[in-house]
């Protein structure tokens, strides 16, 4: 799943510019700055495509479980030009990093002795 096409962006001055930032180093591949800047993003705005351009970076970095909440944000009210097709791969996507999360819970408890 490749960073959404922006077709929105903040409308609040100061979210969109971090949230040109951050999206310019998701396309980078810079996902430690990605991060700091759509979460920064995020506490100036509530605008969705801000939530799935932060899931994309989190999910980069192993960072599953964030990457599932910011997706699932998206999901309850994803920006009105999103296709159906992007509508189900963002499902498909956190369905699948629910599996990741199972895999690695299962696999990360000890054996009993």
């Amino acid at each position: 799943m490749a960073p959404l096409e922006v077709v929105a962006e903040p409308r609040e001055g100061g979210a969109r510019e971090v949230f040109r930032r951050g999206l310019a180093a998701l396309r980078q591949r810079r996902f430690d700055d990605a991060v700091r800047d759509l979460t920064e993003a995020s506490r100036l705005s509530t605008q969705p495509v801000i939530f799935v351009n932060l899931g994309l970076a989190c999910r980069e970095l192993g960072r599953y479980r964030e990457a599932i909440a910011a997706f699932e944000r998206y999901a309850v009210a994803p920006e009105p030009e999103t296709s159906p097709g992007q509508r189900v791969a963002l499902r498909e996507e956190i369905a699948r990093l629910r599996a990741q999360l199972e895999k690695v819970t299962h696999v990360a408890r000890p054996v009993a002795a």
